[in-house]
């Protein structure tokens, strides 16, 4: 991320995600109850319970991340894309989104057919059991590959997205594909939070419990960014032709009230429950 370009940095990440692919093969090796999986994907499990709606905004903080809304639009800058490039671009965002929740449910049915109704998980040994199905005995190295390669990207990608927005902000020079000399804000920046992470990861800390916490956060701070993201891609005053249509202005509407209502709900459990009310 430091010495190389933008071009690159994408590439290397892509091939790293590959791993991922061994989730449909475990799936279908783990013989799950299809029934079951079906009448689940059709009519979701919903409970009215604290921890089932926690986890609820978690998994909404870490597929409709905050960071992700500012990484995609700086992305789409560093790589030089132009106005030409936007359908392909839009392309792009829709599939990537389709391809990560079509894996996030393989993740899940994958899972569940492993260690499903033994509790929450605790290590990540744990939810390597998941592989055993792909690989036997080296269950753990793969997931070990394929964690790697997710922390990688998202040791890049969160702090390469705060350092866009600072940069942006300050209005100086922002671009992965520039030195130290031309870029200073930008990549010292991003060097201190890459810093600042392998801190807190040598630290004897939960990181399973830091994971949900972080992502229940940006389940949180998500309809916020939402809405204003809504505003301006609804305008043609701003994006012209570019801006969405009926149909992306009424999914987009849709998705972000859902966001809004899941963190507002737990908003209020979480104070009934300090007031002792729940």
């Amino acid at each position: 991320m430091l010495f190389g370009s933008y071009k690159w940095a994408e590439r290397i990440f892509l091939i790293m995600s590959l791993a991922f692919f061994a989730y449909p093969v475990a799936m279908i090796l783990g013989h799950p109850d299809w029934g079951q999986v079906g009448t689940h994907l059709a009519i979701p499990h919903m409970e009215p319970s604290q921890d089932f709606i926690l986890l609820a905004v978690a998994l909404i903080g870490t597929t409709v991340s905050p960071y992700m809304q500012f990484y995609a639009a700086a992305g789409v800058v560093d790589r030089g894309a132009k106005p030409a490039d936007y359908k392909l671009i839009r392309a792009d965002a829709v599939l990537g989104a389709v391809f990560a929740c079509a894996i996030s449910v393989t993740i899940i049915i994958a899972t569940a057919s492993a260690i499903g109704g033994t509790g929450p998980l605790e290590s990540a040994a744990q939810a390597a059991e998941a592989l055993k199905p792909v690989a036997g005995h080296s269950a753990e190295l793969l997931f070990a590959f394929g964690l790697i390669g997710a922390s990688a990207l998202a040791g890049a990608v969160v702090p390469l997205s705060a350092s866009y927005a600072v940069g942006e902000a300050a209005g100086v020079e922002r671009s992965v594909s520039r030195s130290f000399r031309d870029a200073p804000l930008f990549l010292g920046l991003f060097t201190a939070q890459i810093a600042l992470g392998a801190i807190v990861a040598l630290t004897p800390i939960d990181v399973i419990q830091l994971l949900i916490g972080t992502q229940v956060l940006q389940g949180l701070i998500s309809p916020i960014v939402l809405v204003y993201l809504l505003v301006l891609t609804n305008r043609r005053s701003v994006l012209g032709d570019a801006a969405n249509g009926p149909r992306y202005r009424i999914a987009a509407t849709a998705v972000v009230v859902g966001v809004a209502a899941m963190s507002t709900i737990l908003l209020v459990q979480t104070l009934l429950g300090w007031l002792g009310l729940a």
